[in-house]
């Protein structure tokens, strides 16, 4: 944990105090691929996502900033293996099996058949496959994922323990999706065979190591004091994106200043960012200071291992 994490709004409020506030602000929660297991995903602990539609009713979500997110976990980028081939939903005779013929549906794109594995629960949110299939647009992709734990008490009711991995991404629809999530899966068991019960998922992304943010940082900033093209990397960025030009346009002094990677607060005016991405961003943005003839903040986000700019605040 870095020594910036603590006291990082005005009145020296933890950001995981005044994110934990964030509860407070209503906004929408975010499908996950696979049901909940987003929530804007970049929820630091978990999400109570549920593979549900655009009708979602309007959620209050706990937002946390874990230690793992800001000190970087271990599994934000591990190997998982091959996803298993051959599992029918026929084949569900235990909970893992059904899991894994799931998820390995999902991780090959064969949604028709991960749809076969839903239960009785989930199929009254998706009563055929085409509306499954279809809303599949505004979920976060599974690439794999690797079973760590299975807990079957015999009630019919079952929790399965995954490192999952998503195609990383930062969107206004999902939010930040970690390339890496740590899920609990519900199953349940419905006339002698295994389902997945999507209402009732959660996940835990996995952040890289914020040491990251401040290379891309300055990377950023020196590319744009030179002048050069980075339209390709400004085009989602929120805020005040005029301020990117002015670091071009404006006389600068001979070393503009990064100063150190810190969480976002309140202090730093983020109402652009809470309308793009929700209350989770307080979860995973990271800002860095500006000492430029027009000071600015840069909001830095991790996609997959690499730290990207998201958004341009005015600095006071």
């Amino acid at each position: 944990m870095t020594t910036n994490d603590h006291a990082d709004t005005a009145d020296g409020t933890p950001p995981d105090e005044v994110a934990e506030r964030r509860v407070t602000r209503p906004w929408r929660t975010v499908v996950l691929v696979i049901a909940a297991l987003v929530v804007g995903l970049g929820v630091g602990l978990s999400l109570a996502g549920v593979f549900g539609g655009d009708d979602d009713p309007v959620a209050s979500t706990p937002v946390t900033t874990s230690a793992s997110s800001r000190d970087g976990d271990p599994e934000a980028a591990a190997e998982l293996p091959p996803p298993d081939t051959g599992i029918t939903a026929a084949d569900a005779a235990d909970p893992e099996q059904a899991l894994r013929g799931f998820l390995a549906a999902e991780a090959s794109g064969d949604w028709e058949a991960s749809y076969e594995f839903l239960s009785s629960g989930s199929l009254t949110a998706y009563p055929s496959a085409a509306l499954w299939v279809n809303a599949h647009a505004d979920f976060p992709r599974i690439t794999g994922y690797r079973v760590d734990d299975v807990a079957d008490d015999g009630t019919g009711t079952a929790r399965v323990e995954t490192l999952t991995g998503f195609d990383p991404v930062i969107d206004p629809v999902i939010g930040l999706v970690a390339a890496r999530g740590r899920s609990t899966w519900t199953l349940v068991e419905e006339e002698g065979l295994w389902r997945v019960e999507t209402t009732a998922t959660e996940n835990r992304p996995l952040y890289p190591s914020q040491e990251g943010a401040s290379d891309a940082a300055r990377q950023w900033v020196d590319a744009r004091v030179a002048c050069q093209d980075t339209s390709a990397l400004e085009a989602r960025i929120v805020g005040a994106p005029v301020l990117a030009s002015q670091l071009c346009e404006e006389d600068q002094p001979a070393t503009v200043e990064v100063g150190d990677v810190r969480s976002l607060a309140d202090a730093d005016g983020t109402t652009a960012l809470l309308s793009e991405y929700g209350p989770d961003v307080y979860a995973w943005a990271r800002v860095a200071p500006v000492q430029s003839t027009t000071p600015l903040l840069l909001v830095l986000g991790p996609v997959g291992e690499e730290w990207q700019v998201v958004g341009i605040l005015p600095r006071a």
